[in-house]
C-alpha cells in the first residue's frame, strides 16, 4: 500500500513529465486507481524508481504493463544479485587459523638474507635448455623474465617474432627481439 505522500510524488512526476496526457480528471483518476491496485503489492521506494527509470525511456505516457515489466526486471536484477552472493558466501572456505609463528621465522629468514625462493621444476628446466650450466642463484636472479618466457615459448606475436636470452657476465638476462 502507498503513502499519500509517496503516490503524491508518484502522480506528479507522471502528471509533470507527460503534461500533454491525462488531462482528463476522470481519465487521470482512472490510471491511478489502476496503478495502485497493480503496485499495491510492492515496495513504494522500488514503485518509485521504476517510475523514474520509464519516464526517462519512453517519450509518451507509458502503459501501466510498461511500469511493471521494469519493475519486475530491477527485481529481479536485485534478486539475482542477491543470490549470487549468498553462492559466494556458502561456497568459501571456512578461514583456518594462521600458523603466526611460520611467518615470524620466514620473515626474520628474509631479514638475514638466509630464504631463498624456490625453484620449480619447469622454470629449472627451461633455464638448464638455455643455459646448461646456469646456477639456481641466477635463475632467482631472474625469476620474472625466465617465468615469462617459459609460459609464452619465448614467441612475441602471432608473426613469429621470437624473443633471443641472452646471459651477461653479471648474471642478468637480456633479452632482444628477431622480426621475421
Amino acid at each position: 500500500m502507498f503513502t499519500s505522500g509517496s503516490m503524491d510524488f508518484i502522480q506528479s512526476l507522471i502528471c509533470g513529465s507527460y503534461p500533454n496526457q491525462l488531462r482528463d480528471n476522470d481519465e487521470r483518476t482512472r490510471y491511478f486507481k489502476n496503478f495502485e491496485r497493480i503496485f499495491a503489492r510492492y515496495d513504494e521506494q522500488d514503485v518509485a524508481d521504476a517510475v523514474e527509470i520509464t519516464i526517462e525511456r519512453e517519450k509518451f505516457l507509458p502503459s501501466l504493463a510498461t511500469i511493471k515489466e521494469i519493475l519486475d526486471k530491477k527485481l529481479s536484477a536485485r534478486a539475482e544479485a542477491e543470490r549470487s552472493s549468498l553462492k559466494i558466501a556458502e561456497y568459501s572456505k571456512p578461514r583456518h587459523k594462521i600458523d603466526v609463528q611460520a611467518l615470524i621465522a620466514r620473515l626474520a629468514a628474509l631479514k638475514e638474507k638466509k630464504y631463498e625462493q624456490p625453484i620449480p621444476h619447469k622454470l629449472r628446466t627451461f633455464a638448464r635448455s638455455l643455459w646448461p650450466d646456469i646456477p639456481d642463484s641466477v635463475i632467482r636472479k631472474n625469476l620474472a623474465i625466465l617465468t615469462h618466457y617459459a609460459s609464452t615459448d619465448m614467441q612475441l606475436d602471432e608473426c613469429g617474432n621470437k624473443v633471443q636470452l641472452y646471459l651477461s657476465k653479471n648474471g642478468e638476462i637480456v633479452e632482444r627481439v628477431v622480426l621475421n
